[in-house]
């Protein structure tokens, strides 16, 4: 996966079992805690889940709806959810690659496994994965 963000002229690369580099360095998603948490959440418009977005609101520091696609690694989110997103693979597939060979974890809601077809989806830090995932199953 090759993601070229140009605004900051900036290559970021993952390789499968390599790892993640931006500009040739490696790179790592970051180590927050659930309370300090930013998770940006992406949904199908007009079918907000109101219920997970105020238990992952209440749980985290703040709740986004952004399409960043490489703001995991400048420092400005902590995850991702995605709740049967508009998006198509093209739009997913390099970003969760992207977080999983920098450390992250990625899995569909409610399973240990990541079906990039499936546009409904946890890819966070390891450190606060288990909660998200877990409040996401729990008001879905």
């Amino acid at each position: 996966t090759i993601i070229h963000d140009f605004g900051r002229a900036q290559w970021f690369q993952a390789i499968t079992g390599e790892g993640a580099t931006r500009n040739g360095q490696p790179i790592t998603v970051s180590k927050r805690p659930l309370d300090r948490a930013w998770i940006e959440f992406s949904y199908k418009n007009g079918s907000l889940p109101v219920e997970a977005a105020v238990a992952l609101d209440s749980m985290v520091h703040s709740v986004v709806r952004t399409k960043g696609g490489t703001s995991m690694f400048y420092g400005g989110i902590d995850g991702i959810v995605s709740v049967e997103g508009m998006g198509k693979e093209w739009d997913y597939v390099p970003r969760t690659h992207m977080i999983r060979e920098a450390g992250g974890v990625v899995a569909n809601i409610g399973s240990d496994d990541y079906d990039y077809t499936n546009t409904s989806f946890v890819a966070t830090n390891p450190i606060i994965y288990g909660a998200v995932q877990d409040v996401l199953s729990e008001t879905l």
